[in-house]
């Protein structure tokens, strides 16, 4: 309910941002394709489109919102408010991430999963939503809030994504009893909809089919050469004893059934007696009482390695001081079996990570096939009389810019980010929009800081899979408007309208975690007067325990701050006078002889 109210009142101020710049023929027509589709002509039989078609992503919502409202102009402001709402929302719900996450190679611990905690989730999403969430209102308008063009893309890329992101790659058996295998289903279902994409628009082909089939690939290629070295994949086969490794074990067997009874007559580990006390009737000392009442064991350790039973009956903390002799029997003869092959532990990961590996392969191939089956329905689309689509380049156009180009794209693909991101210093008019882009730097800075820590966390083995996928998607569009023949001037920004997602997810995901538990200071008690209990609190001793008033949380409170900020730039663009009225008239004339 409170996602759905907070989506509402996002989509009336996206709403009024939209309709301070007046629509374009391209507006004009995508309601037009809309209202044709809606009354029958589903393939737009007839029409010459250009190289994205937006047949398969927005121009549905434009027939919905027709279907409402009918054929206006308002009709592109409102879809425009629509999808720049889904994509914050979905942002801030693939930075958040599931509750429980698999682990990653480079985390050296016990079980698959991690769990991650409601406040941490809660930061990531919030931190997210804040960098994507007020456009700016000169540059930003128009690229993100008008008529479609490649940002409306980005909302079924993370919807693909948080689809990923939250999806179960486990087997289950249906009451029939027969098995499903969920990986494969998964990956069926994400291939369709990046061909889905693909059909309305080349850049999913980029940003999503190429990124997804390129990690997946290599995490693949990772998962095979660990195996082909015997490292980590597959089960090693169970190993028989040596007749030493099996006498040692018979030895450690015997020492165990002696020190239980060592242990039982004459080692105490608890008491109540003063530290160092001979026990009566023996000549061992008693362990130390530690302040919570129990007995210290390093002691009782060190008597036991003194007569040759080194820790074989010693009592470990919580423990009786003699165990029977068959408790020790049976940890002699589990660790017998644990010798002779391999620990369980180890095993469930060798199958983890062979089950990773079949979701990676399974996913790489459904991205790739993705490619041709879009092509088909597009050349399927055109036999059956529908649209015509052109081509991305025009006869024989080369893709890449020449060598002498690359400082000017480099310098557009620089101001194109900051300007996805608010951050559009120049050419600003009013004292008040150039402190709010100035104010917007840090969301590029942090966004930025979000894809170095994640580079940092992929080199080091630490980085989940949909994350990686984030990276790639980022790397190929700043690598395509530097590269590429699109990147001429600031207005060609919409080209990689969705690295301002992808980044924002990204930060939300690598940051939001430290950002959750950063403090002013740390918890502290008391020291202990002289005479007094070393468990009452003082000056200046560090609480361990965290039972001591806790230091406020920095990274929320300066997260709150700035999304109050960001939501005040967004109300304030709202209330600036309509400009860009230069196709008005265009617009007006067509949707007169509609």
């Amino acid at each position: 309910m409170a996602v759905a109210v907070a989506g509402a009142g996002l989509c009336w101020l996206y709403f009024r941002q939209a309709s301070t710049i007046w629509v374009t023929s391209d507006g004009a027509s995508n309601a037009l394709q809309a209202w044709d589709m809606l009354h029958g002509n589903l393939l737009l039989h007839g029409w010459w489109l250009s190289d994205v078609t937006f047949c398969t992503t927005e121009l549905p919502e434009y027939m919905l919102v027709e279907l409402a409202r009918g054929l206006s102009v308002s009709v592109v402001w409102v879809s425009a408010a629509l999808t720049y709402t889904l994509l914050v929302l979905l942002a801030g719900f693939l930075a958040a991430g599931p509750a429980t996450r698999e682990r990653t190679a480079g985390e050296a611990a016990t079980g698959d999963t991690v769990r991650v905690p409601g406040r941490e989730r809660l930061v990531r999403a919030l931190l997210a939503i804040g960098l994507v969430l007020a456009p700016s209102s000169v540059l930003g308008t128009p690229m993100l809030l008008s008529s479609p063009d490649h940002t409306g893309t980005a909302v079924p890329l993370l919807a693909v994504l948080l689809f990923l992101d939250r999806a179960r790659f486990r087997s289950v058996r249906s009451p029939a009893g027969r098995r499903w295998a969920a990986p494969g289903a998964v990956a069926m279902l994400a291939g369709l909809a990046l061909a889905w994409i693909q059909v309305a628009d080349q850049v999913g082909l980029y940003a999503g089919a190429l990124p997804v089939a390129a990690v997946c690939g290599l995490r693949f290629a990772w998962y095979a050469w660990t195996w082909l070295r015997g490292t980590a994949i597959g089960p090693p086969r169970r190993a028989r004893a040596a007749p030493a490794a099996r006498a040692s074990t018979a030895e450690a067997t015997l020492a165990g059934v002696s020190a239980g009874e060592m242990s039982t007559a004459g080692v105490r580990t608890a008491g109540t007696g003063p530290a160092g006390a001979r026990s009566p009737g023996t000549g061992t000392r008693e362990a130390p009482v530690t302040p919570a009442g129990k007995a210290g064991t390093g002691e009782a350790r060190a008597s036991a390695a003194r007569t040759g039973l080194a820790g074989a009956g010693a009592a470990g903390p919580g423990e009786p001081a003699g165990r029977p002799a068959s408790a020790s029997l049976a940890g002699a003869g589990a660790g017998r079996r644990q010798g002779a092959g391999e620990p369980g532990p180890a095993r469930a990961r060798a199958a983890f990570r062979a089950s990773a590996a079949r979701v990676d392969l399974l996913l790489a191939l459904a991205a790739l096939a993705s490619v041709p089956v879009a092509l088909v329905a597009l050349r399927a689309i055109r036999q059956l009389g529908g649209f015509y689509a052109a081509p991305v380049t025009a006869g024989g156009d080369s893709m890449l810019a020449p060598l002498s180009q690359l400082p000017l794209h480099a310098r557009m693909t620089a101001e194109s980010v900051e300007v996805l991101f608010g951050a559009n210093y120049f050419d600003q008019k009013q004292p008040v929009l150039l402190v709010i882009a100035c104010a917007h730097f840090l969301g590029v800075a942090l966004a930025l800081a979000g894809l170095v820590v994640a580079i940092w966390l992929l080199l080091a083995g630490r980085l989940d899979r949909v994350s990686q996928v984030l990276v790639a998607a980022i790397l190929v569009l700043l690598a395509g408007g530097l590269l590429g023949t699109r990147m001429l001037d600031i207005l060609a920004a919409h080209e990689i309208a969705a690295v301002a997602p992808f980044g924002a997810a990204l930060a939300g995901r690598t940051l939001g975690g430290p950002l959750a538990r950063l403090r002013v200071g740390a918890a502290w008690r008391r020291r202990p007067a002289s005479g007094q209990d070393s468990g009452a609190p003082g000056r200046g001793a560090r609480d361990p325990g965290g039972r001591g008033q806790r230091a406020p949380r920095l990274g929320i409170a300066a997260l709150g701050l700035g999304l109050a900020a960001a939501l005040g730039f967004l109300c304030y663009d709202g209330t600036l006078a309509s400009y860009g009225a230069g196709g008005q008239p265009v617009a007006d004339w067509l949707a007169a002889r509609h």
